[in-house]
């Protein structure tokens, strides 16, 4: 009887936990813009429909008036012009919370790929809200942010499928499917560079183990999708030169220098950062089962890349909190204990009360 009592009472408590986590994260998703960048997307977008065409010259100052400029986030201003044009400014911060909350659906199903239960799943989604604050705005990144959130739940499914067995094979309609993504995805916003980097560190993965071509073919189609775009290889040839002047870039935008370890804002960041790759020595040392090489790189690499440049740290924890969740679905403490799940949200609530409106809200505010 206490042990069926005992199970009633955690089926209650394990789902609002869940919600709870969600709830703040959704204070994330809905913070204010503030984003300077947003009304020149605005006024290229104005000026393409006025115009009929896509922009290849600098129209918008004026001591670099008619300079070779590609907007390759054309596709990103138009939908944030149609956004206002029906609703303002109120319409585009909904745009913004909705992109949010996509992306946390894909880190919740990620989680649940692992059998993790609903209080564990959202405490997923609330540390990916937590750590990468640099584009908690409305900004072009919001599209590929959702992009890598939804890859990396694709990809965890076929990896996972072939431990079980075999991955499906590319049909026509996933191939389709990833070539309209990247069709769409680069002309919104270049973190499609991103998806190939972790496209092929599960195909080689693949390769190595199961002597499958699929992913590799699927990563072939996405990168034809790239081409459909109004500037061509133009995409390509911008990407390059920002990655050969990165280090002008970061001395001059701050969004682009490394991680200010001194800045409270960032805490949540060095703590996920730091429980990954304590996650990864545990595993390493045989706590859990063996640790996926897909696991080990992407996050390792995405994390250096994000402690060069702040701006990058949505693409870590995009990697970081599935392999944290696969090794947390392999420990005795996720189950279905109530008493767990309440010592849970008593960790979580007095985190919030103490860190987030002191540092976060304040910083999102503008205020010192």
């Amino acid at each position: 009887m206490r042990a069926t009592r005992g199970r009633r009472l955690a089926e209650l408590v394990n789902p609002g936990v869940g919600a709870l986590c969600v709830l703040l994260s959704a204070l994330f998703w809905l913070s204010p813009i503030m984003n300077p960048d947003l009304f020149w997307h605005l006024s290229s977008a104005k000026h393409m429909f006025a115009t009929g065409s896509f922009p290849r010259a600098d129209w918008l100052s004026y001591t670099r008036n008619g300079t070779p400029w590609l907007d390759f986030e054309w596709l990103c201003g138009v939908i944030w012009y149609a956004a206002f044009q029906i609703s303002g400014i109120w319409g585009l911060w909904l745009l913004k919370a909705a992109l949010f909350a996509a992306a946390g659906a894909c880190v919740w199903r990620t989680a649940a790929l692992y059998g993790l239960r609903p209080s564990w799943r959202g405490v997923c989604v609330l540390a990916w809200s937590l750590a990468p604050h640099a584009v908690k705005d409305i900004r072009c990144d919001n599209f590929s942010i959702l992009g890598i959130c939804a890859l990396m739940w694709f990809l965890e499914r076929r990896r996972l499928a072939w431990a079980k067995g075999a991955a499906p094979r590319p049909t026509p309609r996933s191939r389709a499917a990833f070539f309209a993504a990247f069709a769409a995805w680069t002309n919104l916003h270049p973190g499609f560079f991103i998806a190939y980097f972790l496209i092929g560190i599960y195909a080689l993965e693949e390769l190595r183990t199961r002597r499958s071509w699929a992913l590799f073919e699927l990563g072939l189609w996405a990168a034809a999708g790239t081409l459909v775009n109004p500037y061509g290889l133009g995409t390509y040839r911008v990407a390059w030169e920002h990655a050969r002047d990165m280090k002008l870039i970061s001395r001059n935008i701050v969004e682009w220098e490394p991680v200010d370890f001194a800045d409270r804002i960032n805490d949540p960041f060095w703590a996920l950062l730091a429980l990954t790759f304590a996650s990864f020595l545990a595993r390493l040392r045989g706590i859990g089962r063996s640790l996926p090489v897909e696991h080990l790189v992407g996050a390792g690499l995405l994390g250096w890349s994000a402690l060069e440049h702040q701006r990058n740290m949505p693409y870590f924890t995009a990697v970081a909190v599935p392999a944290l969740a696969c090794h947390l679905s392999q420990l005795a403490w996720t189950d279905a204990a109530a008493w767990k799940d309440v010592l849970l949200a008593g960790a979580i609530v007095p985190f919030f009360h103490s860190w987030v409106p002191t540092d976060y809200l304040k910083a999102l505010q503008g205020k010192p």
